[in-house]
């Protein structure tokens, strides 16, 4: 539909991505909006009347109005089936160029900053292809809240940031952390190990406790 000679949508559904297996292998499906409601995760389905489209292996599963799910018995999966699927479901992220018009910057954005960003479409430009914004692109701005255990703390330099340090655990990862907030624990790091939790709000420490000696592996 057309309103003061802007495209609006009529109708606007909602679509759902699934990750399936038999136990043995997964793949990634989509459910239409229609769909989406008769399954919940974490249960067990027999599928029925789904397609599969490719001209060899691996097929990719269609699922049309006449797919059918009828609830089953569990399913034994084998070792390392969960983090196959979580890759799936949650591909490593690629750097992606991205052009957002004036108007649709909310009133604060900054780097480290998340968000989510609706309706983009391809665009060309120099170096291949790029997001960019339309008229239907929404910017919301997302808070993630997380806790980690008994990680070890390998180094600390100073961050990208003024005021801040970036801190590197043993698992690899890295956190940015304010100065004040870490000073307590710079002495601590210089003489022995360092095992610590940590609060952490959109990747950043918020919240930090040292734990004494070696947390027990259970």
């Amino acid at each position: 539909m057309f309103k003061d000679d802007t495209a609006l949508p009529a109708i606007t559904k909602i679509n759902k991505v699934a990750v399936i297996t038999d136990g043995d292998h997964v793949t990634k499906i989509t459910l239409f909006e229609e769909m989406a409601s008769k399954i919940c995760e974490a249960k067990n389905y027999v599928m029925r009347g789904y397609r599969l489209r490719g001209a060899s292996p691996p097929y990719h599963i269609l699922v049309t109005k006449n797919t059918a799910f009828f609830r089953s018995s569990p399913v034994v999966c084998r070792d390392g089936l969960m983090e196959e699927a979580k890759a799936l479901l949650y591909p490593p992220v690629k750097h992606q160029s991205m052009f957002l018009y004036g108007e649709k910057l909310p009133g604060k954005l900054e780097v480290a900053t998340h968000c989510r960003v609706t309706h983009l479409r391809p665009s060309p430009d120099a170096e291949g292809r790029r997001l960019q914004s339309t008229s239907f692109s929404k910017i919301e701005m997302v808070t993630t809240m997380e806790e980690a255990e008994g990680v070890e703390v390998v180094g600390v330099m100073d961050g990208g940031t003024k005021g801040m340090l970036e801190v590197l655990l043993a698992n690899g990862k890295s956190y940015e952390v304010g100065e004040e907030l870490w000073r307590p624990f710079e002495e601590v790091l210089e003489k022995e190990k360092l095992f610590v939790n940590l609060i952490l709000k959109n990747n950043q420490i918020t919240g930090i406790k040292a734990l004494q000696g070696r947390p027990t592996e259970e």
